[in-house]
């Protein structure tokens, strides 16, 4: 996996908050670039598989690891290409520290489009984090 981008934010919130808005999947148009609706097959834990609606079509992920309030790293793989979306939370004065690692790894075909995939995956995902600060915050 290479890395795409990290970014970080605080929010003004607790941490359980911050979790429960990263994790309620129905409010995911609220704060992730061009996703439309976002539903998972069960609760917040490894191999959740969640359903993503983007340009009108429906694509999914699955949850490769979970700690409640602390960590969630969110994977995608599709036709060659995997994309890793690592968040982690952290308690520090007046709210919640949060920061994203994206990571990206292409095979076949694909690994002549990886450097352009992960120049859209940054210019799309790298503001998620101010994006959710402001729904947590206006909540």
């Amino acid at each position: 996996m290479e890395p795409v981008f990290d970014a970080e934010t605080v929010i003004s919130a607790p941490r359980e908050a911050v979790w429960a808005t990263l994790t309620d999947w129905s409010r995911a148009p609220e704060w992730m670039d061009g996703v439309e609706a976002l539903a998972a097959d069960g609760p917040v834990a490894p191999g959740t598989v969640l359903t993503f609606t983007a340009n009108g079509r429906d694509r999914q992920s699955s949850i490769l690891d979970a700690a409640p309030s602390e960590a969630l790293t969110i994977r995608s793989v599709l036709r060659g290409i995997t994309a890793d979306y690592a968040y982690a939370l952290e308690d520090v004065p007046g709210g919640t520290r949060v920061s994203l690692v994206a990571t990206c790894a292409t095979s076949g075909v694909q690994r002549l489009l990886g450097p352009v995939l992960r120049d859209a995956m940054r210019r799309t995902d790298s503001a998620q984090l101010e994006a959710l600060r402001s729904v947590v915050e206006d909540s």
